[in-house]
């Protein structure tokens, strides 16, 4: 007796084990067949002359002509043009991927912070426009556009597309949570010098667009900080009086 009920753990085990692999299997082929939907989207809105991912009726209507400058504004009123523009001095410092002159200061900002004991490091740094249409795509399915809308950018009208843009994390501490750490109050009062500013702060979002962000810091060059911070400006729509807040519809 005791040999069958042994027996038939260990059958009833085995099963087991050969279930968890085959459901293993079918959540594997499920998540390769998703990414590869996601990657074939993406490819196929670059080719698209819509856009409709974007909800853009005439990108035209909001093109940045100087997307090579530090300090060009895109926001949800300034889109890129073409909408897939890539910058060509990106680097990759292992930490970050951004312009040459931006990762040099970010490298430098970080190494400030690590020796004043408020280390951090990024979290995300440039993205593609294939890999913004894939975030975009991935926000709407949790919230829903419009609500979307108020933290993630539309493809084309990105921040981190121009590779001057950084978001920050201090161990598994990113996003919300970053607001009340001792390394976010070392950025606000250090970060100038560095030549990056905080690009959506705390009740400005009828400006910028966006809710507050305290994890998504820009560069805009020493001098440009530097003066936005002695004259009390957090913006770059109030600093260069340039239209901003929500999208046109």
């Amino acid at each position: 007796m005791e040999q069958r009920e042994f027996a038939k753990r260990i059958d009833a085990q085995v099963k087991a084990t050969l279930q968890k692999r085959i459901d293993d299997a079918r959540k594997a082929e499920a998540e390769a067949r998703a990414n590869a939907d996601a990657e074939a989207a993406a490819r196929a809105a670059l080719t698209s002359p819509s856009v409709p991912l974007a909800r853009t009726t005439n990108p035209t209507n909001c093109a940045i002509n100087n997307p090579d400058s530090l300090q060009a504004i895109i926001n949800k009123k300034r889109c890129f043009s073409p909408l897939d523009y890539a910058p060509t001095d990106l680097v990759d410092t292992g930490d970050v991927t951004m312009r040459q002159e931006a990762a040099d200061h970010y490298s430098a900002m970080a190494a400030a912070a690590t020796a004043a004991g408020q280390g951090f490091s990024a979290s995300s740094s440039f993205r593609s426009y294939a890999t913004q249409v894939t975030t975009y795509k991935y926000w709407v399915g949790v919230s829903g556009s419009v609500q979307a809308d108020t933290y993630s950018a539309r493809p084309g009208y990105s921040e981190h597309q121009t590779g001057l843009a950084v978001d920050v994390k201090v161990g598994s501490c990113a996003l919300s949570c970053f607001n009340g750490s001792s390394q976010y109050v070392w950025l606000r009062e250090n970060a100038a010098t560095n030549g990056f500013i905080q690009r959506y702060p705390e009740g400005l979002t009828s400006i910028t667009g966006y809710t507050a962000e305290p994890w998504h810091w820009r560069y805009v060059g020493m001098a440009v900080a530097s003066d936005m911070k002695a004259k009390g400006i957090e913006t770059l729509e109030q600093y260069y009086r340039v239209e901003g807040g929500d999208y046109r519809q």
